[in-house]
């Protein structure tokens, strides 16, 4: 692959070699979980020990040989005589057997002898054992209960009235199952006295049987399942609490062996058809089948490994094929356990050693070489917080005692403890170049942090910032800026200068950062289940994605408004969205192409970069909280409480080994359905969950398995079951693909899903952006629907949908991000005009804007052998045709200056200059732009010749640019008549080519369009015009023989004028006015009624694709404009068209008005609301004055009163006073 600056992948193959290889790598990985093992007699029994560490085969010659797995070691256990019918595990170590001989034998395989030697009264078809409740059970012509210590006889059952087929123990041991050829299956309790439960009879002979639990994986409680086989070749899945069963299909072939897979819900059935052994494995949960796989020999026996990873079929041949059915995550736990939680884990660089701090306040270091754990300090304080630098030389441990201690991981030994912090360390990183550490630190108690940034060669601060809020974690994006992290925003902080910047993306309760290892982007985690992508060069946010299922995603607009009108009328309160994953941390491996995300909901999850795509997810069962890559020896670490757990990457492997990455583990099911479909050996629909199954690390699935053999339906009913479209790690999607076969229906049928993907997922579109070209090409029926769905109206929340525009027009803005920031188009500083109601458009795929850029010149080349006119009145289309418009409009005026300046010397030369010698001025100017113009022509050629020599104009060019060269020439040596010709020649190509440059403006580009067309659809009549015109000249020749002769070029003239009714009839014998009849009637009157129809035809045809034909001039003249731009070629990048209207101008809008009116509503509701509080205020303030006053007024009544009061007392005490005196002189006189 050629990976080129602007991003764009150019498949170096062809897309069906490449994924051919990928898809025979995973044959070949179905191939390797195929292993056989010979056998010196025939098998009649099998089984694998409990610990799955050893298989042991029962032969025919009374033979117990022991295998043990992994291992070429093997070695016979011999006790028996004759056939050995049945094996069974009684602990870890130990083995019943029983054959033809009476005998039932426990044997101990690890220590290689006979334990006990049992006595049965005849032969023992089954076997059965319960280790906790120390008995045997076996079958002959009864059932017999054994004690597996003493070897006696504890029951005996005569219930069958045949022999005993099959005896199992179900329900976890509380019951046991009997099954006969009597056709009943007797169900006892497992407890003395061993009484029946209850019986089921079969309608159908019997013939084996296995006991199958169905939901044990999802901890439910179990459902006990009993599953058997009779001669009518149908399995039946009995529930054995209620005696019901279900008929599954018939099968082609009688069944030989069934056994259940441990620890799942799945069994798996052996027959034979047409001399091939088959292996079928079912859902007995369902009863669906699974997956069916070829063996290379017929089957006699089954059995599976306790842990259910593997199938062993013994056959005929004395071979035993081990089937692995299982990807192997190679997990370990406790890799390094602390005594308190783990508070941080990292890898060395150079992937020797890993280190941890926990809450026990220690330090420990593991070594992956020699798998040895050493503490290397126990802190007073807990650690907080730990990171390493590129080299791999200095470790830096942050704790809750504001210091971080150095360390010299080489030397193990702390070097230096940093003390400057006032708070808890919280959070530590290194500079990629080595030569800076960036820490913070944060209040518990005020919810503040602080920025400490360290030069490491004199391990002194150089930077020191605070925030008003707790800084959750930090990351340097480059050696001159640092990344903090607050709940919901990063601010970029410069190391040395005060420069500050605020990124605000849709991540809530940022808990983790992930730097990419080209140092171009940078990955915020959140706890609400977010993930920002941000691009450090411009600081942009690239993109958002979520883990939210499809009904928790961002909702139609109408849920927006009613959401504005929600806010607007009262506070915003927490939205609680259920099921959110909790992200706590990630990585990323070391191409950059997949990112690896753990989260409290004990899972894995996987996403790809490219894609923008979650591709699936690893359960853990454990809360994860760190997690590391080793990217050498392929192995995740993540922390779970108190320990480390390692497991298998899937995203990396070596060579060309493959890692079947899916739902479950049963991987088998995947890979051969794979080669099935390969080997055309299947019809019919599949089971669904393969849609979520892919290959990595190539990241295929099976839609580019579909694609690659070209099965229509198989494309088809993937989309249904929502398998997700995605590109390998070539850039190849299932599209690449059905383009090159060429298949229209097939590339049509992708275009049709894919256009109703896009309103669920904005990212679709970017895994075709290499195909565009030749999707165009190909010229669908749907590619307009494709187009259509490229430039929807954005949803995002958040945006402002009134305001006013930095422009009257229509505003694109071409961003590396595919989320819209309103600042680029609205103009805060206009007060003066009212505010609009807005449209907000985003392309759903990226385009070169760059001028020149090759990538763009073939995506407009592509347009022009488009065939579909639907597609140039796409809004993207016409958006990034307009786009490309403006940006070339300079060149095109340069050029046609540059001609129009040519064209006025040539006139000048013509009328004045031809005929004087002395004005060779002029001679040397027109040389001189006529070599521009031919260096002009051949970087034109250079880009693309078959363009280039189906545009007349070029043609044109290219006349007169020789014929100037050529008059250059003669003119000045030897002049005349010829030189008149050519000059006349010149004249008449330069006034041609001078109506190209009208298709720059608008108004006349439409005119010389018409022209254009005229003049092509005139070629074949004129053609019939000459044959007519010459038939008539040779008459003429021939007639004029009768009266005069006249020569050839006499009689072409006058055939040529009588087309134009221009002719001389003097003379004329009756022959010759007879031939001069037909020829009037045949040249002038229908020749020309002819030609009129064709103009008219031609005038209604461009004037009804006036819209594209004016488009698709544009492009004509875009693309040869691009072409000047040779040293631009590679330059520039992909970017997401953006473009923000008023409602009125938005010509893609079909029907805004209900939208525009409840957005109205909105703002003037909310204008009504703002005023109402504004009033409320105001009213309270006068409400308060108004108290104020009263209060004022009442205190001064109330002192007016007293007075009043006081002056009537007063009054009252001298009316007393005189009254009494008078009453005195009364009394005296």
């Amino acid at each position: 692959m050629d990976i080129k600056p602007d991003g764009y992948v150019e498949l170096q193959d062809s897309p069906q070699i490449e994924v051919k290889e990928f898809l025979e790598n995973v044959i070949k990985d179905f191939d390797k979980r195929v292993e056989t093992i010979s056998v010196n007699s025939v098998i009649t029994s099998m089984l694998v020990s409990k610990s799955s560490k050893f298989l042991l085969v029962g032969t025919r010659k009374g033979l117990v040989q022991v295998y043990k797995l992994n291992s070429k070691e093997n070695y016979p256990f011999q006790g028996h005589v004759g056939k050995i019918n049945c094996l069974c595990n009684l602990s870890d170590s130990m083995v019943a057997s029983g054959g033809e001989d009476n005998k039932i034998i426990l044997w101990n395989f690890e220590t290689r002898r006979r334990v006990k030697i049992i006595a049965a009264d005849d032969k023992v078809f089954a076997i059965a054992a319960d280790e906790d409740k120390k008995i045997v059970i076996s079958g002959g012509g009864a059932v017999r209960i054994w004690s597996s210590e003493t070897g006696e006889l504890v029951k005996e059952i005569k219930d069958h009235k045949g022999h005993i087929k099959g005896i199992s123990f179900a329900k976890k041991g509380d019951i046991f199952v009997t099954a006969a050829s009597d056709n009943k299956i007797f169900i006892y309790s497992a407890n003395s006295p061993y009484d029946k439960v209850s019986e089921i009879v079969q309608d159908s002979s019997l013939g084996s049987f296995a006991y199958c639990p169905s939901n044990e994986l999802n901890n439910r409680e179990e459902k006990p399942i009993l599953a058997s086989t009779g001669e009518d070749r149908i399995i039946r899945l009995w529930n054995l609490s209620d005696g019901s069963h279900n008929r599954l299909e018939k099968m082609k072939s009688s069944i030989i062996a069934i056994c259940n897979i441990e620890n799942s819900n799945y069994m798996a059935t052996a027959c034979e058809e047409d001399g091939i052994g088959m292996l079928y494995i079912w859902d007995s949960n369902t009863g669906n089948c699974e997956t069916y796989l070829k063996l290379n020999s017929v089957p006699k026996v089954l059995c599976s490994s306790s842990d259910g990873k593997y199938i062993y079929s013994g056959s005929i041949d004395k071979t035993i094929e081990r089937i692995r059915l299982v990807e192997d995550p190679k997990r370990k736990d406790g890799i390094v356990t602390h005594d308190d939680t783990i508070n941080g884990l990292l890898i060395t660089p150079d992937n020797s050693s890993i280190f941890t701090i926990g809450e026990d306040n220690s330090l420990k270091m593991h070594s992956l070489q020699s798998n040895i754990t050493i503490e290397l300090r126990r802190y007073e304080g807990r650690p907080k917080c730990i990171a390493i630098n590129k080299l791999g030389t200095l470790m830096a441990v942050g704790n809750e005692y504001s210091t971080i201690k150095i360390w010299n991981t080489q030397t193990q030994k702390e070097v230096r403890s940093l003390a400057m912090h006032h708070w808890a360390v919280t959070s530590v990183d290194f500079s990629r170049d080595n030569t800076k550490l960036a820490s913070v630190a944060n209040d518990a108690t005020k919810s503040e942090g602080e920025l400490l940034i360290w030069d490491l060669a004199s391990f002194t601060p150089i930077k020191y910032a605070t925030s008003t809020k707790e800084i959750r974690c930090v990351s340097f994006a480059n050696s001159n800026f640092v990344v903090q992290a607050t709940a919901d925003t990063l601010h970029v902080v410069s190391c040395t200068a005060a420069e500050h910047k605020e990124l605000k993306g849709f991540t809530q309760n940022i808990s983790h950062l992930v730097l990419s290892h080209n140092q171009k982007l940078l990955i915020s985690l959140g706890g609400n289940g977010m993930i920002d992508i941000w691009d450090l060069e411009f600081f942009t946010l690239i993109a958002s994605l979520t883990a939210l299922e499809e009904t928790q995603e961002i909702g139609e607009m109408g849920n927006q408004m009613i959401a504005g009108l929600r806010d607007s009328i009262r506070p915003k309160q927490k939205r609680n969205i259920q099921r959110v994953p909790l992200l706590v941390s990630g990585c990323l491996t070391d191409s950059d192409e997949y990112l690896i995300v753990g989260t409290r909901y004990e899972e894995l999850q996987f996403w790809s970069m490219r894609d923008k795509a979650m591709l699936g997810t690893v359960k853990l069962g454990t809360a994860i909280k760190h997690v590391a890559l080793d990217p050498i020896s392929e192995y995740i670490y993540v922390t779970s409480e108190n320990q480390v757990i390692s497991l298998k990457n899937p995203a990396t492997t070596k060579g060309n080994d493959v890692s079947v990455f899916g739902p479950n583990i049963y991987s088998v099911f995947y890979v051969a359905f794979f080669k099935r479909v390969w080997s055309g050996d299947f019809q019919g629909s599949y089971p669904t969950h393969l849609n979520d199954w892919i290959i990595l690390p190539w990241c295929v699935n099976i839609m580019h398995l579909f694609a690659y053999i070209v099965d229509i339906q198989l494309v088809n009913l993937s989309f249904k079951g929502k398998c997700k479209f995605l590109t390998t790690t070539s850039g190849i999607s299932p599209l690449s693909i059905a383009l090159e076969t060429q298949n229209k229906e097939l590339v049509d049928l992708i275009i049709k899903k894919i256009a109703k993907i896009i309103p669920r997922d904005s990212f679709v579109l970017t895994r075709l952006e290499n195909d565009l070209p030749s999707l165009n090409e190909l010229s669908t029926p749907s590619l307009s629907n494709l187009y259509k769905y490229a430039f929807l109206r954005s949803k995002q929340p958040g945006l402002k949908y009134f305001g006013i525009l930095k422009s009257d027009e229509s505003h694109v803005y071409p961003s590396v991000s595919y989320n819209i920031d309103c600042n680029n188009f609205l103009d805060k500083t206009n007060a003066k005009k009212s505010e609009e109601f807005l449209i907000y458009r985003v392309s759903s795929f990226r385009v070169n804007l760059t001028m020149g850029n090759v990538e763009g010149i073939r995506f407009l080349s592509s347009l022009i052998a488009c065939t579909d006119p639907s597609v140039f009145e796409a809004p993207i289309i016409h958006t990034y045709i307009i786009t490309k418009w403006q940006q070339i409009q300079s060149l095109m005026l340069g050029h046609a200056t540059l001609y129009l300046i040519f064209l006025m010397i040539l006139i000048y030369y013509t009328l004045i200059a031809a005929d004087k010698s002395t004005e060779t001025w002029s001679l040397i100017l027109l040389g001189l732009i006529n070599t521009v113009f031919l260096l002009i022509e051949g970087i034109e050629m250079s880009m693309g010749f078959q363009h280039f020599i189906n545009d007349m104009w070029n043609w044109s060019d290219l006349a007169r640019i020789f014929l100037v060269f050529i008059y250059l020439i003669e003119a000045p040596l030897w002049g005349g008549e010829f030189s008149r010709i050519l000059l006349a020649l010149i004249l008449v190509f330069s006034f041609q080519r001078g109506l190209g440059f009208f298709r720059v403006f608008k108004q006349t580009r439409y005119m010389i369009s018409m022209i254009s067309e005229i003049v092509s659809d005139m070629v074949p009549f004129g053609i019939v015009l000459l044959f007519s015109i010459l038939a008539f000249t040779f008459m003429f020749i021939v007639l004029s023989g009768i009266s005069e002769a006249k020569g050839f070029e006499e009689s072409l003239m006058n055939s040529y004028l009588l087309v134009f009714n221009a002719f001389n009839t003097d003379g004329y014998s009756d022959i010759e006015w007879i031939s001069f009849y037909v020829a009037t009637i045949v040249n002038p009157l229908m020749m020309f009624n002819l030609l009129v129809a064709i103009m008219g035809d031609t005038y209604e045809r461009v004037n009804d694709e006036m819209v594209v034909a004016d488009i698709q001039a544009m492009v004509s003249m875009i693309i040869e404009y691009e072409t000047m731009v040779f040293w631009r070629r590679n330059s520039g990048q992909r970017m997401y068209l953006q473009l923000c209207t008023n409602v009125d101008q938005d010509e893609f809008a079909l029907d805004l008005g209900l939208e525009k009116k409840v957005q109205t509503f909105i703002k003037e509701l909310t204008s009504v609301n703002t005023k109402l509080t504004s009033i409320n205020e105001s009213s309270k303030t006068t409400q308060d004055l108004l108290g104020k006053k009263i209060a004022d007024i009442s205190n001064e009544g109330v002192e007016t009163l007293s007075g009043i009061e006081i002056e009537i007392k007063s009054f009252k005490e001298k009316f007393a006073d005189k009254l009494k005196a008078l009453e005195e002189k009364v009394k005296n006189k």
